[in-house]
């Protein structure tokens, strides 16, 4: 006397709700301040999605019917995108060190020294943390 398909299916439906419960309270408890960690990703994950993929395939697929100026702007699309994310990751990370509480779990990124430099030499210029607004303190 085995189990039904249907309850077969109910049980398998019970489970992967409770393995859902389970997943989210996990992230919940080990990351606290969870809204830093979904910064953190899109800044990485929009640069490779919309920027660095994109011109990748296309070269990857039409190789070597590429003209020598689509290279160098698919190139140049690229470089732009890996700018881009590493802005966004240094700005986030400073953003987390500004935030986070000192007895976070998030605390154990590496602490950015003040002034921190970043040089974009393909931009010609330089940035710096210092010119970012100071980060508003929740009340």
């Amino acid at each position: 006397s085995g189990l039904s398909v249907e309850q077969t299916s109910a049980y398998g439906w019970a489970g992967l709700k409770a393995l859902a419960v389970f997943g989210a309270g996990t992230v919940a408890i080990l990351f606290p301040h969870f809204g830093h960690m979904i910064s953190l990703l899109g800044s990485v994950t929009f640069s490779i999605i919309t920027f660095i993929v994109p011109p990748g395939l296309y070269m990857t697929s039409m190789r070597g019917e590429l003209s020598w100026r689509t290279v160098a702007t698919c190139t140049a699309v690229i470089a732009f995108g890996l700018t881009v994310m590493v802005i966004g990751l240094a700005t986030n990370i400073a953003s987390v060190q500004a935030n986070v509480p000192p007895s976070s779990p998030e605390r154990l990124l590496p602490r950015l020294s003040s002034p921190t430099l970043l040089v974009l030499p393909a931009l010609g210029s330089s940035w710096s943390f210092d010119s970012l607004p100071a980060p508003r303190r929740a009340s």
